[in-house]
């Protein structure tokens, strides 16, 4: 998504109302400065832009809400409730150094609904765990992507 925020090109495909929501979507992205920062305020809150996929995120979000931080995983973007920008980055540079990357199967176990299929009420708390961590975790991909997003550059 990042990327496509970044180009001045039209996708050929999009017509008139996609064009117009692609173009105020560039505004507000580059607006906001999101091409050079990965929080911003808003309210109360900070929005962490992590620019990632969805394994990524969810376990950031995972690791946040777990230390007591109220997350709002909101797609493109982590909504951190209470929290400003400075304090939110000195957290997660506390979080990086402290490294290596979360024990995905710990994380998995303090996600408090982790019954993500049909037949998951049937399984074990421990299976519950792993298939979470498999399938919806990236301890070492969180870990990278934390590491970026308190970098300077």
């Amino acid at each position: 998504m990042r990327s496509i925020y970044e180009q001045t090109n039209i996708p050929p495909y999009l017509d008139a109302q996609a064009s117009t929501l692609l173009a105020q979507g560039r505004q507000k992205f580059h607006g906001l400065g999101l091409d050079e920062r990965k929080i911003v305020s808003h309210d109360d809150s900070s929005f962490l832009f992590l620019w990632r996929g969805d394994r990524v995120t969810n376990t950031i979000a995972v690791v946040l809400q777990a230390a007591g931080l109220t997350i709002q995983n909101q797609g493109v973007a982590l909504r951190v409730s209470g929290i400003s920008p400075a304090d939110l980055t000195g957290y997660l540079k506390r979080l990086v150094e402290d490294g290596p990357a979360a024990d995905p199967m710990a994380l998995a176990r303090a996600v408090p609904n982790n019954e993500t299929e049909k037949f998951h009420y049937l399984l074990t708390e421990e299976l519950l765990s792993a298939g979470y961590a498999n399938s919806r975790l990236d301890t070492v991909g969180a870990w990278q992507t934390l590491a970026k997003v308190i970098s300077p550059h």
